[in-house]
């Protein structure tokens, strides 16, 4: 693109009409009436300045003798006033109904971005509401060569109270040297009254909640609307938020860059000056100037293109519905194409040339998912097109910007004849969570951020019941969804006492970042699935469609919800119950309970009762205070031997209860939590697991594959919290040799390497890689190398070569390197679902020049295969090859920073690589917290990352002295909320290699011992 001509932009048109919610009679902005505010003076002669100081002279006496009054009466009528920032609640309905008063700032001053400026002290980090944004006419200009943009606004709103300032939003934009105040009419339709006061003094800002404050020296009316004209120059973004460019190689070996965007959750005040607040809805007309022979692309369809003076073409979009600041999004691009239409909607996917081919997954995939969605919805979508993109580098997997949905490659970019089982099923997962955001985000909207699991928990679980939908033979919803990582780390996480709600209290930013977790996702994913199971799935998906109904285009919260399924239970069953009663201690209140359950044999009464389940029996003196005192309304969903097919449910309301099981057979076992439809842990008397675990090695095939999982995990967690031996936990692995199913190896897996990990330095550490082999190669025999058409029968494949070669099976070692050395020297093709063994097989046990192949593959591969080579150059037992990865990573132009923390993952994944990883972390500290602490996801995955591995006393205070020295650099950023999680996580694994390591060792020893 050229250089920038004007630092600042001016308009190339005037503003246009901005949709539907616009409060003037004729729709249009009107300017008469305009207030500007120039920070520099204008010259005048002599005696004009003469004149001028009698005049003030004069003045200053006349108010001495009134100062007194007015003061009074200003004294009064403030004495009157409560802050707004104060009552700012993320509880409230609408914007116009969270108050009318005026927020109060003290006198802090420092410099601004452009100036030495006094800085308003809000006693909030809340916008005020006096202020209510109806429509933005957004110029944006961005200029790669300049490595930055111009932009330019108008914000038309609607005064709710007389205010004698404008709060917007604001950071790192370098505001140019005048605003415009116009008044626009009034909200009943009439025309513009009075103009509004002058703008005084200079932008004022306050950094630590970016705040920017325009100061008025009279109050703007109840009612007015008024339009605020700001034009502005910022540099692109280095963290992948706000506005940024990533750059990447095309044909040829040529350069190529785009131009994107992501505004979540508070990143659109990187980009314009705006209320960003996910409450503050309003509509967007956006245009976007950039270079000839680039495609822009925004939340609307284009709707024409005008070519400028100076060369460029303005891309003028069309408005866009009411929407919330975080869902806008802008590209700048030369990217490829391809649309269908579907239900009269446009729905394309968009990729650079290199790897459009690889688009057509998306498209077949996106475009099924969208009817099954739209369909479940009952809404019909409400933009003329979807478009999703493929982008070189992103900070999440996926964005759901309203009608242009951004994507990393490497999750939406698919070639099926190379892509292995678990991706494919991982970017279908993807895509289909960001369209469901279409409904559950966009449409309908949280109030504020500690209600970001209302839209996260329906983009998982529709995103399941979408895969379920079009490949049921899968069974995603009942089986591979409770195998994930996140579900399985989730209840782990929030076993600690520094977990907490799901509806999360926001106090600062740092929280809003921090609340961007596997609590928020996927917790709240399984309680609303719980929810489902309780109420019925018609009764849901109707009570579902009442809510987006009545909300559609607003916000709401989570009464709204509960509400809305109250209204469909009574009208499709005639039955009332308070789902917001049975709900609220799952949401606003951390942790699950555990459900121990005691059988009288003799009776056939079964005993229950519940408690918070934490994995460190001390932590419970350290659980905050709860107004549900950790008691929940349990749904047990249960069966035993002889009554399978329709399991009965019952309730546990109170700390204790009962059940009378007169049907049942002493000699037969009781299983709680069929399917996990709840999210909780059991526990049974040592009678029944002796039962169960009897079962399993009788025929395991009479429990489901996914209560098989459940009892696997459920057992170890059980044993870690000192409730269960660990000994029962591992005699339930006794019978996997027999085990064909991917879903209990996969849990298996997981949870044995948690062990791996805990003995590596051990002398037990061999006896349990025996083990671990001796139940997997009956399963490797049966399941070998070759092809496979079952999903789930490739899944298992890809999950028993990986943990069999890196427990070193010297068959399953050298089949692997000979598949490497054939593609190697041969081109030899690997096929999906082999590579990730056979890659780091290969690479582990070559050489120097391997190593380099490696890399190369890295640097230069296709979208996904390259992830596979990263992962590879991990497997090595030099500590020195480690350090040279580590640090290449940090290096921009070799690892984009998003696969910085991809290769820490997989460096503490080597058993000698978790205190290297330690170590460099801690050495390169400044360069993570500049790089990662201000956004989403990277931080804390990358704490969570470099402390997993820690099990002794010496890590826990090398831990606890690095918090200390360096905590003040993570105020107000992410990252300290996970620092807490691995202090308590490591005290977690000290207690459990203290009160469980001999029971192993033993136990490790009497199983191998006739090996």
């Amino acid at each position: 693109m050229p250089p920038q001509k004007d630092r600042f932009v001016n308009f190339i048109v005037g503003p246009s009409k901005g949709g539907e919610n616009h409060h003037d009679q004729d729709g249009e902005i009107h300017m008469a009436g305009v207030r500007m505010y120039t920070a520099k003076s204008t010259p005048c002669n002599r005696l004009a300045v003469a004149i001028a100081v009698i005049a003030v002279c004069l003045v200053l006496i006349l108010t001495a003798c009134l100062l007194v009054t007015l003061f009074a009466r200003q004294s009064t009528q403030c004495s009157n006033l409560t802050s707004e920032l104060d009552g700012n609640s993320a509880g409230d309905k609408d914007v116009a109904n969270r108050g009318t008063q005026e927020p109060e700032f003290g006198p802090i001053t420092t410099p601004a971005s452009n100036g030495s400026v006094g800085n308003p002290h809000p006693r909030s980090f809340r916008l005020p509401i006096t202020l209510k944004p109806l429509h933005y006419e957004l110029e944006l200009r961005p200029d790669i060569s300049s490595n930055s943009f111009a932009g330019a606004v108008v914000i038309r709103f609607q005064c709710y109270s007389p205010t004698r300032f404008i709060l917007l939003h604001s950071t790192e934009l370098d505001i140019a040297d005048s605003i415009e105040l116009t008044e626009v009419g009034q909200g009943d339709g009439r025309g513009a009254g009075e103009a509004p006061g002058l703008l005084t003094g200079e932008p004022e800002f306050f950094t630590p909640y970016a705040f920017m404050k325009l100061q008025l020296d009279g109050p703007l009316k109840k009612g007015h609307i008024y339009s605020l004209k700001i034009r502005y120059h910022a540099k692109f973004s280095d963290k992948l938020m706000g506005l940024y460019v990533s750059k990447y190689e095309a044909n040829h070996g040529k350069t190529k860059y785009v131009v994107a965007s992501f505004l979540s959750p508070n990143g659109a005040r990187l980009v314009f000056p705006c209320f960003d607040e996910p409450s503050f809805k309003a509509n967007y007309t956006i245009t976007i100037v950039h270079e000839q022979g680039y495609t822009a692309l925004s939340n609307m369809p284009e709707e024409k293109r005008v070519p400028t003076k100076d060369g460029l073409v303005a891309t003028h979009f069309m408005t866009t519905p009411k929407m919330s600041t975080y869902l806008v999004a802008f590209i700048v691009c030369d990217f490829w194409q391809e649309s269908r239409t579907v239900d009269n909607t446009r729905f394309s996917v968009w990729a650079r040339e290199e790897v459009f081919n690889d688009t057509l997954f998306a498209l077949e995939y996106g475009t099924r998912a969208f009817t099954f969605l739209e369909d479940y919805s009952g809404l019909e979508y409400p933009l003329p097109k979807i478009d999703l993109i493929a982008l070189p580098q992103s900070i999440a997997a996926g964005m759901e910007n309203w009608g242009l949905l951004t994507f990393k490659e490497s999750h939406m970019l698919l070639d099926p004849n190379e892509a292995s089982s678990d991706t494919s099923q991982e970017i279908a997962t993807i895509i289909g969570h960001e369209i469901a955001h279409q409904w559950y985000s966009n449409l309908v909207t949280q109030e504020y951020w500690g209600e970001l699991w209302m839209k996260e928990c329906f983009a998982n679980l529709l995103a399941y019941l979408a895969l379920d939908h079009i490949h049921p033979e899968r069974n995603m919803m009942d089986e591979l969804s409770l195998a994930t990582e996140e579900f399985l780390r989730v209840m782990l996480l929030d076993a600690l006492p520094t977990s907490h709600a799901i509806q999360g209290t926001i106090n600062d930013i740092s929280d809003i970042l921090n609340n961007f977790d596997l609590t928020s996702y996927y917790k709240s994913e399984a309680v609303v699935r719980m929810l489902r199971y309780l109420v019925g799935s018609d009764v849901f998906q109707s009570g579902m469609t009442k809510f987006l109904q009545t909300h559609a285009y607003s916000n709401a919260k989570a009464t709204d919800l509960w509400d809305a399924l109250s209204e469909a239970l009574r009208t499709d069953r005639g039955t009332r119950i308070n789902i917001t009663d049975f709900m609220d201690p799952w949401m606003l209140q951390m942790g699950y309970p555990v459900v121990t359950m005691t059988r009288d044999y003799q009776t056939r009464i079964v005993e229950m009762s519940q408690e918070p389940f934490l994995l460190h029996p001390d932590a419970i003196n350290r659980l905050p205070s709860s107004p549900y005192g950790y008691q929940w309304r349990i749904p047990i969903l249960y069966s035993y031997a002889d009554q399978l097919a329709q399991p009965p449910i019952h309730v546990l309301r109170g700390t204790s209860g009962s059940l009378s099981v007169q049907e049942m057979g002493t000699d037969q076992w009781i299983l709680a939590n069929m399917k996990r439809t709840g999210f909780y842990r059991t526990n049974y008397d040592e009678a029944n697991w002796d039962l169960l675990i009897k079962q399993l090695r009788e025929d395991h095939t009479v429990i489901s594959a996914s209560n098989r999982a459940m009892l696997i995990d459920d057992a170890f967690h059980l044993a870690t919290a000192g409730r269960l031996s660990i000994t029962v936990a591992l005699n339930l692995t006794t019978y996997l040799h027999k085990e064909r199913e991917y879903v209990p190896w996969k849990v298996t897996l997981q949870l044995m390497g948690y062990v791996a990990r805990m003995l590596s330095f051990t002398s037990s550490y061999g006896n349990l890689k025996k083990y671990i082999e001796q139940q997997l190669l009956p399963v490797y025999r049966d399941i070998g190398w070759n092809h496979t058409d079952s999903h789930g029968a490739r899944l298992l494949q890809g999950e028993v070569l990986k943990a069999l070669c890196s427990y070193g099976n010297e068959d399953c070692i050298s089949k692997a390197n000979s598949l490497f050395k054939n593609h190697v020297e041969h081109g030899k093709r690997i096929p999906p679902d082999l590579k990730p063994c056979v890659y780091q097989v290969g690479v582990a046990n070559g050489n120097s020049s391997t190593r380099e192949y490696a890399w190369e593959q890295y640097r230069s591969g296709t979208t996904g295969e390259n992830l596979l080579w990263l992962a590879s150059l991990a497997g090595t037992t030099e500590p020195w090859l480690l350090c040279r990865f580590m640090e290449r990573s940090l290096d921009p132009s070799l690892v984009p920073v998003v696969d910085t923390v991809e290769v820490f993952k997989h460096v503490v994944n080597n058993p000698i690589g978790g205190y290297l990883a330690w170590n460099f972390f801690r050495q390169h500290w400044d360069i993570f917290v500049e790089r990662y602490s201000g956004g989403i996801f990277l931080m804390n995955g990358l704490i969570d990352t470099v402390t997993k591995w820690f099990s002794t006393d010496f890590h826990l205070k090398e831990l606890r002295e690095f918090i200390a020295g360096n905590e003040l650099s993570l105020i107000g950023k992410a990252g300290m909320k996970n620092f807490r999680q691995a202090e308590e996580t490591t005290a977690v694994n000290v207690h459990w290699m203290e009160t469980n390591y001999e029971d192993i060792k033993q136990w490790l020893e009497e199983a191998v011992s006739g090996d």
